[in-house]
């Protein structure tokens, strides 16, 4: 439902949704629910142009995946980290 937020430009309602989807995911304390939740927060702030709130949320997604010992969000949170400072250097992907 965030997503579909974000589609809609409509960011600070994203962010309301997916806050309260990180809080009952860690309410069941699944570790690789609320890294997911956390990763989708760092999404939602990329999208919406607030990059520095990005990076903070993707670093917590990164250090939440190695205290789970999860090597696949490991890895995605590395990734997108890496996008994030792909672009603020000018390096945009190849398409």
């Amino acid at each position: 439902m965030a997503y579909l937020y974000v589609e809609l430009q409509e960011f600070e309602k994203a962010i309301d949704f997916q806050s309260s989807a990180l809080r009952i995911s860690r309410d069941t304390q699944d570790g690789t629910l609320v890294v997911d939740h956390i990763g989708r927060m760092g999404d939602i702030y990329w999208f919406s142009s607030r990059e520095e709130q990005a990076v903070e949320y993707y670093e917590h997604a990164l250090t939440s995946a190695r205290q789970n010992n999860d090597p696949y969000q490991e890895a995605q949170s590395l990734s997108d980290l890496g996008h994030v400072y792909q672009i603020q250097e000018g390096n945009h992907p190849p398409k």
